[in-house]
C-alpha cells in the first residue's frame, strides 16, 4: 500500500473521530434541556455541530469508497473500525472525562495486537 492510500486512510479515521466528538459534544450541551421529541430532534439537526458531524460522515463515506476501490475489504474495514475504536475511546477519556479502566485498556491493547497480526 502506497503512502497516499495511508494518508487517505488516516484522514478517513481523523474525520470520523472529529464527527463522533462533535455529535457527543452537541448532545452534552443539550443534556440539561427539557426534551420535546419533535422540536428537540429538529433543533438538534439544526445545530452546527451536528451539521458538521453529518458532513464528516459524508466525507468519510467518499473516502471509504475510494479506499475500498483500491484495497481489499478484509483489510480496510477491520483496520478502520479498530483504529476508530481506539481513537474514540481515547478521545472520550481526554475530552469528555469518561472513565479509563484497566479492562478497557487491555481491550485496546488486544485490538492493537490484532491489527499488528493482521498487517503482517
Amino acid at each position: 500500500m502506497n503512502y497516499k492510500l495511508w494518508v487517505l486512510l488516516l484522514l478517513n479515521i481523523a474525520i470520523g473521530l472529529i464527527g463522533q466528538a462533535l455529535m457527543k459534544y452537541a448532545l452534552i450541551l443539550r443534556s440539561n434541556e427539557k426534551i420535546n421529541p419533535i422540536t428537540s430532534l429538529i433543533e438538534l439537526f439544526l445545530d452546527w455541530r451536528i451539521i458538521l458531524a453529518v458532513a464528516c460522515c459524508i466525507i468519510n463515506l467518499i473516502l471509504y469508497l475510494f479506499l475500498l476501490s483500491e484495497l481489499d475489504l478484509g483489510f480496510v474495514f477491520p483496520l478502520i473500525v479498530s483504529l476508530l475504536i481506539v481513537g474514540v475511546y481515547t478521545l472520550s477519556v481526554i475530552l469528555f472525562n469518561e472513565p479509563l479502566t484497566v479492562r478497557n485498556v487491555i481491550a485496546i491493547l488486544l485490538i492493537g495486537l490484532g491489527i499488528a497480526i493482521m498487517k503482517n
